[in-house]
């Protein structure tokens, strides 16, 4: 809605994933060159860590986009908390899919689709490709669902393994997999993500900005200060209250965004939580 007021050609502070608005932070490009390093390398085990908002699902996006590049097998798992007894089905679902037997899903046993997981493995290994299982908010997964990964990390081919996992979880994630000695022994961690600085902040904001043909930064730099404090540093925070400074600054007919609208904006959001 208010692209056109500030001479804008997309969104530049939308949550949603578009690749061109990628900040190349250090922490975040870090774990992405570490968790492709990983991945080919054919580590079982991969975690990233942080709080929430700090741009994890946006690093394994850039690894799941990567990873399918190069034509190898990329599953996920948007719902750790699925009965660790359907998990096996829904990855099978997500295989026939794939393969247009959409049809079969239905008739699936367990061990129908433990077969079906495992023969897709191996036919992706057979053609020198990997394959891929994301997992977000891992650190609320149990101890059987834990127990049900181990069972997927002993399915291996001449000694590797058919599948590496890559974990999503928060801070509290390294510590879960104590519970299970021999998945902790084979975790390697990509990266824990912290909110950007200061400096990071300001040049996220300039570089989306950028992406998005502004031709000028609206905000001042009290804004762009006041972005960083109510934010935390963190991006999707800071995504929000840009987004939403934005459009007041179009709703008030303003030429520029100052330190006001933002303390208005967040006391708003404040009172809304």
């Amino acid at each position: 809605m208010y692209q056109a007021y500030w001479n804008m050609q997309k969104l530049p502070f939308s949550n949603h994933w578009d690749a061109d608005l990628f900040y190349p932070a250090e922490q975040a490009q870090n774990a992405r060159l570490k968790g492709r390093y990983f991945f080919e390398s054919k580590y079982p085990l991969i975690l990233l860590t942080g709080d929430s908002g700090t741009g994890k699902t946006v690093v394994s996006y850039l690894l799941k986009e990567e990873t399918k590049d190069q034509e190898n097998l990329v599953l996920s798992l948007p719902f750790p908390t699925l009965p660790p007894s359907e998990i096996t089905t829904y990855l099978a679902a997500q295989i026939l899919r794939a393969t247009s037997c959409g049809e079969a899903i239905i008739h699936l046993n367990q061990a129908q689709a433990l077969s079906i997981v495992e023969e897709a493995l191996i036919s992706v290994a057979s053609t020198g490709k990997r394959a891929l299982l994301l997992i977000d908010d891992a650190h609320l997964l149990t101890e059987k669902h834990l127990l049900l990964l181990q069972q997927f990390l002993h399915l291996t081919s001449e000694g590797n393994p058919l599948l590496s996992l890559l974990l999503l979880g928060n801070n509290d994630l390294p510590s879960l997999l104590h519970q299970i000695p021999t998945l902790r022994e084979r975790a390697v961690l990509a990266g824990q993500l912290a909110p950007l600085s200061l400096g990071e902040s300001a040049a996220y904001i300039d570089y989306r900005l950028s992406e998005a043909k502004a031709p000028q930064n609206p905000f001042t730099i009290k804004a762009m200060e006041a972005l960083y404090y109510h934010s935390g540093g963190i991006p999707r925070k800071l995504n929000q209250l840009a987004d939403l400074a934005l459009f007041t600054g179009y709703a008030q007919g303003l030429k520029v965004v100052d330190y006001d609208q933002i303390e208005a904006i967040s006391q708003e959001l404040t009172i809304q939580s």
